[in-house]
């Protein structure tokens, strides 16, 4: 399996939506999020994050390279997506009201 360092991979994922400086830096907080709600998925599910989303695999690669089934593969991301996205949301519900 190949390793994956987030902090080289992150900007390219999420790339700035603006040269404002402001903008700049709420993107870099919420870059940094990302980064530790990935991290916060442990250690399988954190792999399959990386492989899928920032490696561009399929699940049926994944399940190969990490010996299990496809439909695993499938379950655990589904259930990293709605953590993170419950994690980032409630960053992106307080950032837009400011």
């Amino acid at each position: 399996t190949r390793a994956v360092d987030l902090d080289e991979t992150e900007l390219e994922a999420f790339p700035s939506r603006t040269q404002n400086p402001e903008a700049a830096h709420a993107d870099k907080e919420l870059h940094r999020l990302i980064r530790d709600a990935v991290a916060g998925l442990g250690k399988t599910a954190g792999e399959m994050f990386v492989l899928r989303y920032y490696e561009g695999y399929d699940n049926q690669e994944i399940a190969k390279m990490l010996s299990t089934s496809p439909m695993v593969v499938g379950v655990v991301l589904h259930r990293a997506r709605t953590k993170l996205r419950k994690e980032i949301g409630h960053y992106l519900e307080k950032h837009h009201e400011q």
